[in-house]
Formats: structure tokens, sequence, C-alpha cells
């Protein structure tokens, strides 16, 4: 006995919207050394099977880091952030954003880019 499609209007079709577009979170960075960073990293986290919720999640905190200290003419160069330079993105976060927002965010930059940072040194310096 053959199985046949079930084809009638209650049968919902699924349709999957890609939410990481890393071409527009690197609007504007992707020349940079801030662009090569947050592609390696989302290789990084695609490798180590972080889904994409995930992924997009850290990158964009990321990418709002970046675009922060760039247009602040802060620091184009993500090996000489500072303290400061986080302070200063939590405060602007908390100004243009809710409080929670901007502790997670902050958070997400710190935690994971952090290690992500010094593993990929570690293994440039072998």
């Amino acid at each position: 006995m053959a199985s046949t499609a079930l084809n009638d209007p209650l049968t919902r079709s699924v349709t999957t919207v890609a939410l990481l577009d890393l071409d527009r979170l690197t609007d504007g960075l992707a020349e940079s050394t801030w662009g090569v960073l947050l592609r390696d990293w989302d290789s990084s986290l695609r490798a180590a099977n972080h889904p994409e919720t995930t992924r997009y999640n850290y990158l964009l905190a990321v990418a709002q880091l970046a675009r922060f200290l760039v247009d602040s003419g802060g620091v184009r160069d993500p090996a000489l952030i500072g303290r400061k330079h986080v302070e200063s993105f939590q405060v602007w976060m908390i100004e243009t954003r809710s409080p929670g927002t901007a502790l997670k965010s902050t958070r997400r930059c710190s935690s994971s880019s952090g290690g992500w940072s010094r593993r990929a040194r570690s293994r440039s310096r072998r």
C-alpha cells in the first residue's frame, strides 16, 4: 500500500527563516578587524554546535560593542579594549536600552567572546 501526502486545509506549512545574517550583522564592520573576528568567532561557535539563536545573540552583542567603539571614535583594534571602554558601552546601553538588555549584552560580550579570543590568541602563538 502506497502512502500519500496529507494535503488538507488543516495542514500547516512550516517555513524556516534564517535568524543569523552575518553580512547584516557585520555591515560597516566587514572590512575591519572586527568583521574578520566576528566571522571567525561565528565559525568557532558553529563548530562547537551552538544553536543559531545563541550564535546570533553573542554576535549581536559584540557587533553592538564594536559599532559603539568605532562610532564614538574609540578603539578600532579589539586587542586594545580596556575596562573603561566596556564601562562606557554599559552606560550607553543603559541610556539607549533597558538596563536588563544592557546587562545581558555586556555579559555576553565579556564572558563568551573573552574566552574565545584568549583561545584564539593562544592558538596563534603556537
